[in-house]
């Protein structure tokens, strides 16, 4: 099992369309697989004027990954953050 920490930007006008967005992915993964997430912020912008916003699903299998980067794509979060969502993978000790 994986722990998976996504992180992207987003602009500050975006915001409630990001949250409804990653709020709506997040239940749909809950309802179709168990696999809960949370999503976070950072309470400062960035230099250039940006929120940083981090996914975390803990527990991950295979399935539910690829599940989380599927639903991403099909909800069309790309269209309202600033580059690329960048995953961090990690297994405990």
């Amino acid at each position: 099992m994986e722990h998976l920490y996504i992180y992207y930007q987003v602009r500050p006008e975006e915001r409630e369309r990001a949250q409804e967005i990653v709020l709506g992915m997040q239940a749909r993964l809950l309802e179709r697989s168990g696999q809960k997430g949370r999503i976070l912020r950072r309470p400062e912008l960035n230099a250039a004027g940006l929120e940083t916003w981090m996914e975390i699903y803990e527990d991950v299998d295979r399935e539910n990954a690829a599940l989380i980067d599927s639903f991403s794509e099909a909800e069309g979060l790309a269209a309202v953050i600033v580059g690329a969502r960048h995953i961090e993978r990690f297994v405990d000790l």
